[in-house]
């Protein structure tokens, strides 16, 4: 019994010991390290890629309007062209002979109103006084007025072989840059060849860019800009905040916006066409850093 007392207090003793161990290690740990994050609430663009294909704002194909031998280039190709620039000419020799025809028909036409008026003036106070038929004076009448009707035509025949005659100079319709020549001096050229195209202008202060969305697409991104803010989908306003990533991965500087958007979803594809503006800064490109736009 006195054994057992005496190991009852040494065990005792020892838990005090590991107790007390224990609480002074417990009291020597540091501070729990805890990190604070502050909760701010914002809004989180969504964003929608869609693959389009790039076009200037016009893209105009250049035709020869009368069938000629081509003369002659003046226009170094991938440059910029203003308005009115000769860009080629056709061997005009045919057609100045066509405009010298014209002429001399015109002139002779009117030599035979002259001669029909004269007639007319002096059979007119004949007839008055009976010195002649009616018939007569008849005649007269539609002499004058079939040569008055032949200067007409005449007139018109030297109109169209002049108009003719300037279609053998072919100038740029817009301020645009122009592509590579489709023809060379010494080729035939005109409608009857084909339509030959003998090269495009584009129009360079707007980049237009189609592309086309699954109609669910198109009506969940409609609904959510009408909900959202109805300015959006006006004329002038929708769409705004367009970003273009280009081919090789670099985004676009320009800010764009939805220019059009087809009447139409296409029954085989089910999708829907838009058009998406993104304005050029003309002076931010220098010779040789023009954009290429549909290639």
């Amino acid at each position: 019994m006195k054994n057992f007392s005496h190991t009852l207090a040494a065990w005792f003793a020892l838990s005090l010991m590991l107790q007390g161990c224990q609480d002074k290690s417990v009291q020597n740990l540091p501070p729990p390290n805890v990190q604070v994050v502050e909760v701010i609430q914002q809004d989180i663009p969504v964003m929608e890629e869609f693959v389009g294909q790039t076009y200037g704002l016009n893209d105009i194909s250049l035709q020869a309007r009368v069938d000629g031998f081509l003369e002659g280039i003046y226009f170094e190709e991938g440059s910029r062209v203003r308005k009115g620039q000769l860009l080629y000419t056709i061997a005009p020799e045919p057609f100045e002979a066509k405009v010298n025809v014209a002429r001399g028909q015109l002139a002779e036409a009117k030599t035979h109103l002259v001669k029909a008026e004269s007639d007319l003036v002096r059979i007119r106070p004949l007839a008055e006084k009976n010195a002649v038929s009616q018939s007569d004076l008849d005649a007269a009448v539609a002499q004058r007025d079939a040569a008055q009707a032949s200067v007409e035509a005449a007139e018109a025949n030297l109109e169209s072989a002049l108009i003719e005659l300037g279609f053998t100079r072919v100038y740029s319709p817009i301020d645009g840059i122009i592509g590579k020549t489709e023809v060379y001096p010494g080729d035939y050229v005109g409608r009857g060849i084909n339509n030959v195209v003998l090269n495009e202008v584009s129009r360079i202060d707007t980049i237009l860019v189609n592309f086309h969305l699954p109609e669910e697409k198109y009506l969940e991104i409609a609904r959510f800009l009408r909900e959202r803010d109805p300015s959006n989908l006006r004329e002038g306003q929708r769409g705004r905040g367009l970003t273009l990533i280009l081919a090789d991965g670099s985004v676009y500087p320009e800010e764009g916006r939805i220019r059009f958007v087809n009447r139409q979803v296409n029954a085989s594809t089910g999708t829907i066409l838009l058009q998406a503006s993104f304005p050029i800064p003309i002076f931010s490109f220098g010779r040789g850093n023009l954009p290429r736009f549909g290639e």
